[in-house]
């Protein structure tokens, strides 16, 4: 049977569920550089729906008060992510990679 070779498009939901605002910024390359481009700003309970490629790879910067964390983005259907799924896991500046949902890779850079 063959399979569909057609790109689509897949939604990335990413809530801040905390009451603290946070930033959400698009980054490049394996060193997290911020692209340059806009950053959006997240007050609590707002959130942001962003269309993707499915199955290509997107890499965000994560900051709220001291906290950073890099979210790296790769869906084949429609996910949500908020802030405490992300920022939950981090114990310590040097935390390991994880996974908190499904096709999310988070990692930390400390303060």
């Amino acid at each position: 049977m063959p399979t569909s070779t057609v790109p689509f498009e897949v939604l990335f939901e990413f809530t801040n569920n905390t009451a603290d605002a946070a930033t959400l910024q698009l980054t490049r390359g394996e060193d997290e550089v911020p692209t340059g481009g806009g950053m959006i700003l997240l007050h609590s309970s707002e959130s942001v729906s962003l269309v993707l490629n499915a199955g290509s790879t997107y890499k965000y910067a994560l900051k709220q008060r001291g906290s950073k964390a890099y979210i790296s983005v790769k869906a084949w259907q429609d996910t949500q992510c908020s802030v405490t799924d992300v920022l939950g896991g981090i114990l310590d500046p040097e935390s390991p990679p994880w996974t908190p949902i499904q096709g999310i890779t988070v990692t930390c850079n400390g303060n």
